[in-house]
């Protein structure tokens, strides 16, 4: 079972260093002025615009954890109580309980 959890997880992490390198391709693409230049071309930091890249990752985070809020709140907890308080019924009472 330990090898199957390593394996999902070195998967999982391919998968993402795949999808980033699609997303700066994409960025490249998509914002690429007279110039020919996109936000992440060229080796000059100073003439990159990398903060306009983390400003839009910090979008696109935001837009997941909104994501996931909505459907966490649609989300209804349903459990049976009555189970429940049949099992603290059957449970033989310690020494250590105080109740």
């Amino acid at each position: 079972m330990k090898s199957i959890g390593t394996s999902i997880f070195y998967c999982i992490l391919g998968v993402s260093a795949w999808l980033s390198g699609f997303l700066i391709n994409v960025v490249n693409k998509v914002t690429r002025n007279g110039e020919g230049k996109g936000w992440l071309d060229g080796a000059n930091l100073n003439k990159s615009h990398l903060d306009r890249f983390y400003w839009l990752l910090s979008v696109i985070g935001l837009l997941w954890f909104l994501n996931y809020a909505y459907w966490a709140n649609k989300c209804v907890c349903r459990y049976n109580s009555g189970t429940v308080i049949e099992d603290v019924k059957r449970s033989p009472k310690r020494e250590t309980d105080t109740i």
